[in-house]
């Protein structure tokens, strides 16, 4: 009976190295479960946690394989997103979020008061002191005090103010002098009538 050979690196049929085969092996892009801070949080976000890819670079599909997750966290990300396009740095909006809601709290429970404060207390917007406020923009003060001042701006905005009147001409101020107002000229006839009375007084 002949012996048997076997001949490696010969490909029996079994293609693993498949695009579809490798893209099925590839664990699906995850969010970590737990930062330990707000600023691992926004780390997330621009390079990913523990390996995993970068939340700004998730696909729609990866989007929505985590979609709970990502629509709470979303919420820090855009505050943190818009304070860095008004001029701030990223620890320094970190530091801003704290500021407002305290350092004791975790993660989870500061995602909670933000997401609440979004939805139920200021109508789809972020917490006052989080808000960034454009240049000429009326500052909110409170319920009901922004709209007043807003009020008081669109009303400064629509009142005109008249220009100086420009001083007159050359001509009409000549005309002014040899032709004074009559209650002028009275009074220049009766200085004329002292000074002629004063003058024939002292030659005499």
């Amino acid at each position: 009976m002949a012996p048997t050979t076997t001949r490696r690196g010969v490909n029996h049929g079994n293609n693993d190295d498949h695009p579809l085969l490798v893209a099925a092996r590839r664990p699906a892009a995850q969010l970590s479960k737990r930062p330990k801070d707000l600023y691992s949080l926004w780390t997330e976000y621009t390079h990913g946690l523990g390996g995993l890819k970068a939340a700004r670079d998730l696909t729609s599909v990866e989007r929505g394989a985590v979609k709970q997750k990502y629509y709470r966290r979303k919420t820090f990300w855009d505050v943190i997103a818009s304070h860095i396009d008004g001029g701030f740095t990223a620890p320094a909006a970190v530091d801003l979020v704290y500021q407002v809601y305290g350092r004791t709290l975790s993660v989870t429970m500061i995602l909670n008061k933000m997401i609440d404060d979004k939805n139920k207390r200021y109508n789809g917007r972020p917490h006052p002191r989080l808000r960034i406020r454009v240049v000429g923009q009326p500052r909110l003060t409170g319920a009901g005090g922004g709209h007043q001042e807003a009020g008081a701006a669109a009303a400064g905005a629509r009142t005109t103010t008249r220009p100086p009147r420009p001083p007159p001409p050359p001509q009409q101020l000549l005309l002014c002098i040899l032709a004074p107002p009559a209650q002028l000229q009275w009074q220049w006839q009766q200085e004329l009538v002292l000074v002629l009375l004063l003058d024939h007084t002292t030659g005499t």
